[in-house]
């Protein structure tokens, strides 16, 4: 009788083995198909970058946004630090520490949007 639960027991581990084997292989061509995939994305990713360097290098001069700042506190000789304590009044600093970031209204009418512990825009 051993023989013949030996013979159960091999006929199971190779239909398991059979199934195995037939799930690597569909996986190998899962990965196969994900490496071109893979290749394709790193080409195009490389070819995004070459037309962003390529249109980043501009003959024409340009002018940062802290070179205006700089003439707009320098040559201008409006006071920057003044602007700020305009801009952080207590009641948006009220407001940001209840709500953290979000769009909140300036008393003097325009509104300061912040993010991250930072006012990144102002609108009216």
């Amino acid at each position: 009788m051993s023989a013949v639960k030996d013979g159960q027991i091999i006929k199971g581990l190779e239909t398991q083995l059979s199934k195995l084997e037939g799930e690597v292989t569909v996986l190998k061509s899962q990965v196969k198909t994900l490496n071109n995939e893979l290749v394709q994305k790193l080409n195009t990713i490389s070819s995004i970058r070459s037309k962003i360097k390529e249109l980043g290098v501009s003959k024409e001069l340009r002018i940062s946004e802290h070179a205006i700042l700089r003439y707009i506190e320098r040559v201008l000789g409006i006071n920057i630090k003044e602007i700020e304590e305009t801009i952080l009044c207590d009641k948006i600093l009220t407001q940001h520490s209840i709500l953290g970031k979000g769009t909140f209204i300036h008393p003097k009418g325009f509104k300061c949007i912040t993010r991250d512990n930072t006012i990144v825009s102002i609108t009216d």
